[in-house]
C-alpha cells in the first residue's frame, strides 16, 4: 500500500488518495515467467445512471472526523493531455472520459488527486496526486496493457516548501503486473462511480485493481434492499433542498480477493475490510459507508452533500 500518514485521521480518508495507484504501485518485479489471469469484469456500466458531479463525505470515528470531497464529470478525450510511454502499450481512451477529482486537507497536510477512466468499464487511464505539507510529492501513473508508469517529482534538499515547478528531485519508472491480466485494471477510488453506474440488480460484478502494491480481485455484491438513514443536502444548480428521512438502499459489499499468489490489499476512502456502501435506490448516491480502517477499527461515511441533476429525488 501507500506509505500511510501515522495520523489514525488521515488514514480515514487521505489513504483514499494514494490508495491503490498513488505510492507505489508495483506487481512485484517480474522473475522471469508471468501468468496470465482472465478477469471477469462485466462491462456495460451505465454513465448516464450517475447523478451525480459532486459529493462531499463526512468520515467519523470517534472521536475524530474529516471531510473530503469528490468531482465528477465526463469530459472529450481530445481535451484530455495524457501522459506518452515506452513502457507497453498505453490504455486508448475512447471519445469519453470519466474525471474524477479528490481533495482533502488534514492536519497540515494536503491532497489533490485525479484519476481519468472509460466510463464503460471503469479502466483506469492515468492517475495523477499533488501531495503538499509535511510529504510533498507529485506522482503521474500511466496504465498499460502489461504494468504501469510512473513519473514522480519531490523537492530536493532546499526546495521544501518551493512551489511544484521549483522541485528538482525526479524518477520514473516501469511496474509490470504480475500475475499479467486480459481486460481493465481499475483504481479503488473509481469505486465509487462504478457502484453509482452498476447494475445493482445483477448478482455481483467482478473486477480486477491496483489495490496498493499488488493486484487484487474486486467483487462487489449487492444485497437486497434495506432501509437507511440519510441526512444530506441535494443541490441542482438552481436550488437546494434536505434530504433527511429513512430512504430504501441497496448494500453493496466490497470485497477483495487475491490473484494468484499476491495479497487482496484493498484501500477504499480509507477503508481496508469489512468494506459496504449502501446506494440509494432511487438517487444512485453512496447515503453512507462503513468498514474498517487500520489502527482505527470501524469507521462510518456519511454524504453531507452532493451536486446532482436536476430532478434526482431523495435517497
Amino acid at each position: 500500500m501507500s506509505a500511510l500518514a501515522p495520523i489514525a485521521v488521515i488514514l480515514l480518508i487521505a489513504a483514499a488518495v494514494p490508495c491503490a495507484s498513488a505510492e507505489a504501485p508495483k506487481s512485484g518485479p517480474s522473475s522471469g515467467t508471468s501468468s496470465e489471469t482472465s478477469t471477469e469484469t462485466r462491462t456495460g456500466l451505465r454513465p448516464g445512471q450517475v447523478p451525480w458531479s459532486r459529493l462531499e463525505l463526512l468520515a467519523s470515528r470517534f472521536p475524530f472526523s474529516a471531510r473530503s470531497t469528490v468531482d465528477l464529470s465526463i469530459v472529450p478525450a481530445a481535451g484530455v493531455s495524457l501522459r506518452q510511454t515506452t513502457e507497453g502499450k498505453a490504455i486508448a481512451p475512447g471519445a469519453e472520459i470519466i474525471q474524477l477529482g479528490y481533495q482533502a486537507d488534514l492536519f497540515g497536510q494536503s491532497f489533490r488527486t485525479k484519476l481519468w477512466m472509460q466510463p464503460e468499464t471503469a479502466a483506469a487511464l492515468q492517475y495523477e496526486t499533488v501531495d503538499s505539507g509535511r510529504r510533498q510529492r507529485h506522482r503521474v501513473l500511466r496504465f498499460t496493457e502489461r504494468g504501469v508508469a510512473l513519473w514522480t517529482v519531490r523537492p530536493a534538499a532546499g526546495e521544501e516548501g518551493k512551489p511544484l515547478s521549483g522541485w528538482t528531485d525526479r524518477s520514473e519508472g516501469f511496474r509490470p503486473y504480475e500475475p499479467l491480466v486480459l481486460g481493465p485494471v481499475v483504481d479503488p477510488l473509481g469505486l465509487l462511480y462504478v457502484v453509482a453506474a452498476a447494475d445493482l440488480t445483477a448478482p455481483e460484478l467482478s473486477l480486477v485493481g491496483l489495490t496498493g502494491r499488488e493486484l487484487a480481485g474486486i467483487r462487489l455484491l449487492p444485497k437486497p434492499l434495506v432501509t437507511v438513514s440519510a441526512d444530506y443536502l441535494a443541490r441542482d444548480g438552481k436550488s437546494e433542498k434536505r434530504c433527511k428521512g429513512k430512504f430504501r438502499a441497496w448494500p453493496v459489499e466490497i470485497r477483495p480477493e487475491p490473484l494468484a499468489n499476491g495479497d487482496a490489499d484493498l484501500d477504499f476512502l480509507g477503508l481496508s475490510s469489512d468494506i459496504e456502501v449502501l446506494v440509494g435506490e432511487k438517487s444512485h448516491l453512496p447515503l453512507l459507508i462503513t468498514g474498517r480502517a487500520r489502527r482505527l477499527g470501524n469507521v462510518t461515511i456519511r454524504l453531507r452533500s452532493a451536486d446532482v441533476r436536476p430532478g434526482t429525488p431523495c435517497g
